[in-house]
């Protein structure tokens, strides 16, 4: 196995969060076992007309790459965006509340092939140095929980990251957050704009 490229010198994340509504980031996202989260093909998968066995997102990376790496908007006040590398907002279908879906027929958790802001593509960010009281020089101050755009889920990775493609890597249904609902959000670069977004749903 390759061993994990790293980023160097993360911007902090409580800094990257309490960045106005409009800013521009990017980051990469991984999970309990620390793998990365994934936008497979770079974005643009939906359901259920993405075909059988698709995913829009995986969680069996070991190291970051192009697909990896997400642009972050703050919609202010810890709610923010993702996009995906070919540009698509990753959206919680239904704002969240869906498990593994046991057909094709039925929706995936998250989708990326959204073109449009919508209420669906802004999340929450619980950071954990808030929550559990961890000094900012704590080794966990990156460790966040995502809560879903209806702020009633958590966003899980199965099995806490390493999965491609056995039924859907992420799942939008907890409603407490435990081990699979950890993640760590890497923020390495902000971007030079800012741009005027719509207004927080």
């Amino acid at each position: 196995m390759e061993p994990k490229k790293t980023i160097a010198s993360p911007i902090p994340l409580a800094q990257a969060l309490g960045e106005p509504a409009g800013k521009i980031l990017t980051a990469c996202i991984l999970t309990a076992k620390g793998d990365c989260l994934v936008a497979v093909d770079g974005g643009g998968i939906g359901s259920p007309s993405s075909g059988p066995g698709t995913t829009a997102l995986s969680t069996d990376s070991t190291s970051p790459d192009a697909s990896e790496v997400f642009t972050v908007t703050s919609q202010g006040d810890k709610h923010f965006t993702l996009q995906t590398v070919n540009g698509n907002y990753v959206t919680a279908v239904g704002g969240g509340g869906l498990g593994q879906p046991p057909s094709v027929a039925l929706p995936l958790p998250i989708i990326t092939n959204g073109k449009l802001l919508q209420a669906g593509t802004v999340f929450h960010v619980i950071l954990l140095d808030e929550v559990e009281n961890l000094g900012p020089g704590n080794d966990r101050a990156r460790k966040v929980r995502l809560a879903t755009p209806d702020l009633k889920h958590y966003v899980s990775a199965v099995n806490g990251g390493g999965v491609h493609s056995v039924d859907d890597p992420i799942r939008t249904d907890a409603t407490e957050p435990g081990k699979n609902e950890l993640f760590e959000l890497i923020c390495f670069d902000f971007q030079s704009q800012t741009v005027h977004g719509p207004q927080r749903p």
